[in-house]
């Protein structure tokens, strides 16, 4: 129990943090911005982005795992029971675990244009995890019911872990009550491992287990990347891993201080054919159920101490039916589209708010819906706040651009922790937010040069 309490509060821990940005969107005066908006109109007209210093972004999201369902009052104590934990998930929770790293960027004022370059990378882990997998984890396989055993239907579960570098140009014209912009992007794969559930359903029984449908992982460069004669040079240097995507975007002047936007980014895909190691996992139909566990009368009552045979027993038996027809077999993966749309009013010079919503597309489309303020002292100083609403819960998030001559810095993010509780580990007491589903956040600098003076060149004049 112990172990098992261990292993969801550091699966919890590292999924506490983040969603896709919503705070970021609003600040148009960082180059950043443009992912989400290729039609952000900027305040200067020249930004530079360094190595490693531009832009650092961590961010996780977490739609199951949430602690404080978990926990009982006995005697006036609250006690963590794992039991009520698992059966307060939803039927499907989603996991993402990301980070970006900007490696540079030149954005130049042309005329009436704005044209730029840069390049990055991207590392993301997505996974839909099924409720019906943590009591088969847990080995809790009695139905409470009869006491007899039970189904578990791992059909919707899904994971992808993508490891890529973009190499983007994009474009920003200015007309006279539109904004429209445009970015293309190269995509180098570096690592990729792709796992999903072919109907999958295990069915266990007091005297066999049964594996019905199959289970396939797709992988590119993992064994590059854990080779320790092949370098992370070696690994970026490579480019048989191919793609391409576009991102999107347009703002319109509808009336002297409304403002609509809308935009649609990672629209594409990466083509893995380097370094493939695929594997197709089924029960093989010669040896029937699974019948090599003598303890599971044990297991019924609830005694665990044979745990680690068992399920060291489990596996062996049916990772014997590897599939090898795929085991070089190149494959395709689609990038996680999103598309937002946004009301900017503009109250006063320095004082506008926003109204926006994004749509998200992985296994099933979520949605999310934003309320933001955002305040600038020239191109100086500007202060955002927003809230947002995701997954079943409200979060407040803030944003901060300092700019001292041609040094601009900033700090955002969508989840700031408002509630925390006592948690008592071993004797020891911690107060941690357990009602976290999501937090993110983007922090570096940019280099910025050249005001933009004449507001009649500018059609969207924020200032």
């Amino acid at each position: 129990m112990k172990k098992a309490l261990l292993v969801v509060f550091t699966i919890w821990a590292l999924s506490a943090l983040s969603q896709g940005e919503m705070t970021l969107p609003m600040m148009e005066h960082v180059y950043q911005s443009t992912y989400y908006n290729p039609a952000a109109v900027p305040d200067h007209k020249v930004s530079i982005g360094l190595p490693g210093i531009s832009s650092l972004k961590f961010g996780l999201i977490n739609t199951g795992f949430q602690p404080l369902g978990g926990f009982d009052k006995q005697n006036g104590v609250s006690v963590f029971n794992i039991d009520k934990f698992i059966r307060t998930m939803p039927n499907n929770n989603y996991l993402h675990f990301g980070g970006q790293v900007d490696l540079f960027h030149l954005r130049v004022k042309w005329r009436n244009s704005f044209v730029s370059f840069d390049a990055g990378n991207i590392t993301e882990i997505n996974m839909n995890i099924p409720k019906a997998l943590f009591p088969l984890m847990t080995l809790d396989w009695a139905d409470p019911a009869t006491e007899q055993g039970r189904s578990f239907d791992l059909s919707s579960f899904n994971l992808r872990m993508l490891s890529y570098n973009h190499y983007s140009f994009g474009l920003n014209k200015m007309l006279r009550n539109f904004n429209i912009g445009a970015r293309i992007n190269l995509l180098q794969g570096l690592v990729s491992a792709v796992g999903s559930s072919d109907n999958t359903r295990i069915d266990v029984s007091t005297d066999a287990i049964a594996l019905n449908g199959s289970a396939s992982a797709y992988t590119s460069g993992i064994s590059n990347a854990t080779s320790a004669q092949f370098s992370a040079v070696d690994l970026a240097t490579q480019f048989s891993n191919l793609g391409a995507s576009a991102d999107l975007g347009i703002t319109y002047k509808f009336r002297e201080k409304l403002f609509l936007g809308a935009s649609a980014n990672n629209i594409g895909f990466i083509d893995w054919k380097s370094n493939i190691e695929n594997t197709k996992f089924y029960q093989e139909q010669t040896k029937g159920p699974f019948q090599g566990i003598n303890a599971f009368p044990q297991i019924l009552r609830g005694d665990t101490s044979a745990n680690s045979s068992i399920m060291d027993s489990v596996a062996n038996y049916f990772s014997t039916g590897s599939d090898s027809s795929i085991k070089r077999q190149s494959y395709r993966t689609w990038l996680i589209p999103r598309v937002y749309a946004n009301v900017t009013y503009k109250i006063t010079k320095k004082l506008s708010v926003t109204a926006m919503v994004k749509f998200e597309k992985y296994i099933e489309w979520r949605y999310a819906m934003m309320l933001g303020a955002q305040y600038k002292v020239g191109r100086v100083l500007s202060l955002t706040a927003s809230t947002t609403y995701q997954y079943g819960n409200f979060t407040l998030g803030a944003g901060l651009m300092l700019k001292p001559g041609p040094f601009q810095f900033y700090i955002v993010t969508d989840n700031i922790p408002t509630t925390f509780y006592p948690l008592k580990v071993n004797g020891a007491t911690y107060t941690v937010p357990l009602d976290l589903k999501m937090v993110n956040i983007r922090v570096g600098m940019n280099l910025v040069f050249g005001r933009i003076f004449d507001p009649r060149k500018q059609a969207l004049n924020f200032k």
